[in-house]
Order: structure tokens, then C-alpha cells, then sequence
């Protein structure tokens, strides 16, 4: 969970559904997260992390009238890193045990 500028909670929870619709919108598989430069790429491209935020918040968004360019607006400084630790959890929480602390180090790494 994070919060944007605005105050508004978003969840950032990943399942099967998400992934599809993540890949669907945008062509990202969140799946490669464990076994690609995944990680990497979301930490360093604010683009590509936001970009995944809203795929994955799209249903939240719809409901509540937020529009893709409206999300971004809310997304910058602080916020951005929430929504990323936010995300990157959900992205580990996804995977089972094994290959979720392969993410864990990835993510700790790309951190660094």
C-alpha cells in the first residue's frame, strides 16, 4: 500500500490477474522479475516504474475517475519511492518462497 500527493491509498497487490493485465497494457511481464533485469530496469526508468503503477492500480483508478495522466500527476519525490518499496514488495509477495528471495536480492542490490 502507498499513498499519493493527493492522500489517497492505492494497493499495489499482484496476482494472476495483474500480471496479465500488466502485460496486456503495457508489455511488461512481471513474472521475469526473479530471472531478468526486471528489477533493475523498474528502479532505474521512473517512466517504465510509473508506467507498471498504473497497470497495476488501473481497476483502483477506474473507480475512482483517475485517468492515466492524472495518476502521474500524483506520483513524484517521496512518492515515487512509496509506490516503488510498495511495489516491489507486492512483486516479491507474488513468488513462491525460492524464487521470492531471489527477488529480495535483486531488489536489495538495485537499491544500493
Amino acid at each position: 500500500m502507498w499513498t499519493d500527493s493527493e492522500g489517497r491509498d492505492w494497493s499495489t497487490a499482484i496476482n494472476i490477474n495483474t500480471v496479465r493485465q500488466v502485460n496486456e497494457m503495457i508489455g511488461v511481464r512481471l513474472t521475469d522479475a526473479a530471472d531478468s533485469d526486471l528489477i533493475e530496469r523498474l528502479y532505474s526508468d521512473v517512466l517504465l516504474l510509473c508506467d507498471v503503477l498504473y497497470a497495476v492500480c488501473r481497476e483502483q483508478a477506474n473507480t475512482r475517475d483517475v485517468t492515466a495522466a492524472a495518476f502521474g500527476e500524483f506520483l513524484a519525490g517521496d512518492v515515487i519511492d512509496s509506490a516503488c518499496e510498495s511495489l516491489m514488495q507486492s512483486i516479491a509477495d507474488f513468488f513462491p518462497r525460492g524464487r521470492r528471495e531471489g527477488v529480495v536480492k535483486i531488489w536489495t542490490a538495485a537499491k544500493r
